[in-house]
């Protein structure tokens, strides 16, 4: 899939907070995007590891980047298999929140991306070794497998993160890819559904501004599945 990325300025359009976000963790991709636009993170958005931040650019950030990642479309079978892999990996602490016999059921479809392939956008985080380190599903349009409650929502799922590389801000990258595209598919709302249990997934919703929308709650079994909303038209 080609990106949809286009190459502007890098202050133009980035909150300092992203740009912050981005020089600490050191991924290429879609950085931010805003009034139409998509920013390609480079210049003083991403360093390569072992390149101090400067003061000039941003003093609240004086740490070597440990890590260089990329944001795309799982481009191989080999990569939707390790995006499966990096999900149930990822998921695997949540197992004693639930029945038994629900997790199991759940758990089973972890691994498995072939219907994320078919129906809606398989992201993957990539490193510097060509490792798949995080994944996100984005899903444009309704299709039966995304969970849509409102039909003209961009919706994303099964974003997970490598337990190893948890705390680098991969999920946060991906969770902005995911904002930039559905920005400029023009929708209007991005929304989610997540279980209580999460705590730090949901505060990092709560921090990029999703709001609970209660019309995407539902209960199967031990699950309770509670809707977030994000308005990108403001």
């Amino acid at each position: 899939m080609q990106s949809d990325a286009i190459d502007i300025p890098s202050h133009q359009h980035v909150r300092d907070t992203e740009r912050r976000a981005y020089m600490r963790v050191g991924f290429v991709g879609l950085a931010h995007c805003r009034d139409g636009h998509s920013i390609k993170a480079h210049g003083s958005i991403v360093r390569r590891p072992g390149q101090e931040a400067s003061s000039e650019s941003d003093g609240a950030v004086t740490e070597t980047l440990r890590h260089w990642s990329e944001i795309r479309a799982a481009g191989s079978p080999a990569e939707e298999r390790a995006a499966g892999e990096v999900t149930a990996a990822a998921y695997e602490e949540f197992r004693p929140f639930f029945a038994p016999d629900d997790w199991r059921v759940y758990a089973a479809t972890l691994p498995e991306t072939a219907r994320r392939v078919d129906e809606g956008e398989l992201l993957v985080a990539v490193d510097e070794r060509s490792e798949v380190v995080g994944t996100v599903t984005l899903y444009l349009e309704p299709k039966p497998s995304s969970g849509h409650w409102r039909e003209d929502d961009a919706v994303f799922r099964f974003l997970a993160v490598r337990p190893d590389r948890r705390g680098d801000g991969v999920g946060s990258a991906l969770l902005d890819h995911c904002i930039c595209r559905a920005r400029l598919a023009g929708k209007r709302r991005l929304a989610l559904q997540t279980t209580p249990p999460m705590t730090v997934a949901v505060r990092m919703y709560e921090q990029k501004g999703f709001h609970r929308d209660s019309t995407g709650d539902m209960v199967a079994g031990s699950f309770v599945l509670q809707g977030y909303a994000k308005r990108l038209d403001g």
